[in-house]
């Protein structure tokens, strides 16, 4: 039960992150942030 929280827990502060560094990406270059969001599409499939 601990180890599933844990998992969540570190799983919704990577998906942040990701966010995170999704939006910087799409401020820059677009190729980047639309690899990334096709990443975590992946991830999340």
């Amino acid at each position: 039960m601990e180890i599933l929280e844990d998992w969540s827990l570190q799983n919704s502060v990577g998906i942040l992150i990701v966010l995170g560094v999704t939006l910087s990406a799409a401020r820059t270059v677009d190729g980047i942030a639309q690899v990334l969001i096709v990443f975590v599409g992946v991830v999340v499939a």
